[in-house]
């Protein structure tokens, strides 16, 4: 199937999610608010001093006691107020805001009057839609990378199913303005290219390295822990290593071809480095914000079993993913070996979080880079049991159903602030 035919089988999935973005997600919440204020101080006041946004008048910012409380508490040494979102999600949406503003001036010379501040509804809305339009496209991506091991019925049952059966659904529809869409998005399409270009073809050019650098910056600068994915490029290069002959000629490549990658690497990341200096009056602040939001012990099985936003309890369907990552050992056993690693790294790394629980989340939010390996899995289930007897593919089918609408009702249930042993408290709605 081409990529044309693959786009337009999307399409009904674009439309039917832009209705209910329309109808709950357009709006800014919780830590989007943080993040909206990258966007509209880079583009408004061209700086990124958010103090006259966190005081300003704006119901974005008036909606919870927490951003004042945060405004009087993370005063920095630099007399910035403080702001621990990252600055990638704003610079990747940043043309579509661009759009929103001209979009903005236009209907106002027709009879329009939202001001032209940044804090307008028009301008929540280019925001949220960035986010909401990454993280369709970022789907897309996660089934065009399935595509390259299964077949076309089956990639696009396990994406649609992973898509619609997890918590990303809310952040994708429901909650654009956090970044865990444009994370998803970022990280997918930076697997996405290392298996094209470095797995299945290990003609490996500079100028695929370079851009898998730019990719992993962005990555990265969208949310920190997706550093975890670097052992991919990681991967090739020791793999490069194992090759070589140990001449220095070889070694010598290697080098160059690694440093190629690291620079450009940087080099995308310098923008977070600057935000960091500027706000907190050192490139690399936030290390020192990550130490102390990391608890001294681990939270392994509340991370994954918890009714408290826990992984598998909140979204069952990811049981079925992990289960079939074993299956999709016979297709590529490099990739599926380099999967679990990165769950194991993923679970660990959350677990030493203070706030394991991701606060006020509906499920585990903060598992938004591990999409694509889920859905990679839920396909590698799909496509093993389905080859067997029409009774598998009923009772796989229905249990896919059902786990589609539990993770439905989960999402009622905090839309609605209806309590429940699955809280999502503090969610705005």
């Amino acid at each position: 199937m081409s990529h044309k035919e693959d786009l337009l089988l999307f399409l009904p999935i674009f439309l039917i999610s832009f209705i209910f973005y329309i109808d709950y997600g357009i709006n800014l919440h919780g830590d989007g608010a943080f993040l909206y204020a990258y966007e509209r101080s880079l583009f408004f006041d061209h700086d990124l001093n958010f103090t006259n946004e966190y005081y300003s008048s704006s119901e974005i910012y008036n909606r919870n006691l927490l951003y004042t409380y945060r405004l009087e508490t993370f005063k920095t040494k630099t007399g910035y107020s403080a702001n621990f979102g990252l600055i990638g999600m704003s610079l990747l949406v940043m043309p579509i805001y661009f759009l929103g503003h001209l979009f903005t001036l236009l209907i106002n010379l027709f009879g329009a009057s939202y001001p032209i501040n940044g804090y307008s509804i028009p301008y929540q809305i280019s925001f949220t839609f960035g986010s909401f339009f990454y993280g369709i496209v970022g789907i897309f991506i996660i089934y065009k990378t399935c595509r390259l091991f299964f077949n076309k019925t089956y990639s696009l049952l396990g994406t649609i199913s992973t898509f619609l059966g997890t918590f990303i659904l809310f952040y994708i529809i429901f909650n654009p303005s956090y970044s865990h869409a444009v994370s998803m998005f970022s990280v997918s399409l930076f697997f996405y290219f290392w298996v094209v270009y470095f797995l299945k073809d290990e003609k490996i050019s500079f100028k695929r390295l370079a851009i898998l650098g730019i990719l992993g910056g962005l990555m990265i600068m969208v949310r920190i822990v997706n550093g975890v994915f670097l052992i991919l490029p990681a991967l090739t290069f020791i793999k490069l290593f194992r090759k070589t002959q140990k001449s220095s000629k070889y070694l010598t490549n290697l080098i160059i071809k690694i440093s190629i990658f690291s620079i450009f690497l940087i080099l995308t990341f310098i923008p977070q480095f600057i935000s960091w200096y500027l706000i907190f009056g050192h490139p690399l602040a936030y290390i020192k914000y990550i130490m102390i939001i990391t608890s001294e012990g681990t939270h392994i099985l509340e991370i994954l079993f918890s009714f408290n936003h826990g992984l598998f309890t909140w979204s069952p369907l990811m049981i079925i993913s992990l289960i079939g990552l074993y299956y999709l050992l016979k297709y590529n056993k490099e990739i599926t070996i380099v999967l679990w690693l990165l769950f194991i790294l993923v679970v660990y790394s959350n677990s030493r979080s203070a706030q394991w629980w991701a606060g006020a989340s509906f499920g585990m939010r903060r598992f938004d880079n591990m999409i694509l390996p889920f859905s990679l899995g839920a396909v590698s289930f799909i496509n093993h049991f389905f080859r067997k007897t029409m009774k598998f593919k009923i009772i796989i089918s229905i249990l896919l159903l059902v786990f589609i609408l539990f993770n439905f009702y989960l999402v009622y249930l905090c839309l609605n602030n209806i309590d429940s042993i699955f809280t999502c408290a503090g969610i705005p709605y």
